[in-house]
């Protein structure tokens, strides 16, 4: 199964959260309200309507240079087993030019996640930004992992309470090559687990609400240097979703 052609809406965030809608045909922008705290992070929030098999770019203001990290609160309004179908999506900076990291997060990952799913990726895709080609290289991947895990899981999966939201760190051979326009990136090899990214991620269920917790895994390094100046934040919904599901996304300094 091949991920599908997605297109992008790229929009300017300075000072702004906001989100980009993806799907194989169309794509839109909305921007909210924004709201800087100093040096304590970046604070803002965005509602995320998808449709079955399209995918949401939430795009943050930009990160000051210090922060070390960042916590994302997901709450739904609506359907609590369309929730659980969705698959979250984050892109590090790669401190390598042959090779992409990804982080897939899903309440059904607990569940459903089978490594029988890990298939041989071969596609290729040009950004004007190596964050933004980095993004969009794994949220083509997500569609994959999405339209697996929900055929994997079962309906007692998604009626279930769900106290966790296990992360699949992973990656793949990819190199990335500058052009007078920005970067190309050629994908050619097998999804695979990795433990090399530079950013770690941790995703609870708090009171039916998923949190993120992002942060780099060197002590030394910003969050800014392994997400760049925006984080660009995925949400794919699976092709065989029962309906559109709505979900507010909240950037916040860690309490």
């Amino acid at each position: 199964m091949a991920p599908r052609r997605i297109v992008l809406a790229v929009m300017a965030t300075v000072g702004a959260v906001g989100v980009s809608l993806l799907a194989p045909a169309t794509a839109s922008t909305a921007p909210v309200a924004f709201e800087r705290d100093g040096d304590h992070g970046v604070h803002g929030s965005v509602d995320v309507t998808l449709d079955p098999g399209t995918s949401a770019r939430v795009i943050s203001g930009q990160v000051p240079r210090r922060q070390k990290s960042v916590v994302l609160d997901l709450a739904v309004n609506g359907d609590d087993a369309l929730f659980k179908d969705l698959v979250f999506s984050l892109a590090p900076l790669s401190p390598s030019k042959r090779f992409l990291f990804c982080f897939y997060a899903s309440q059904l990952n607990e569940v459903a996640y089978d490594e029988s799913w890990v298939s041989h990726m071969d596609f290729d895709e040009t950004q004007t930004t190596a964050a933004l080609v980095n993004f969009v290289a794994c949220q083509r991947i997500s569609y994959l992992i999405a339209d697996v895990l929900a055929q994997q899981a079962t309906r007692t999966d998604r009626s279930a309470p769900r106290r966790s939201c296990p992360t699949n760190p992973t990656g793949v051979p990819a190199r990335t090559t500058r052009t007078p326009d920005g970067f190309a990136m050629s994908v050619d090899g097998d999804l695979r687990k990795s433990t090399k990214s530079p950013l770690k991620v941790t995703c609870q269920v708090v009171r039916g609400k998923v949190r993120l917790t992002l942060q780099p895994k060197s002590k030394k390094k910003s969050l800014r240097s392994v997400l760049g100046k925006n984080i660009s934040f995925g949400i794919t919904s699976p092709s065989t979703a029962k309906g559109s599901v709505t979900l507010k996304v909240t950037f916040r300094s860690p309490r």
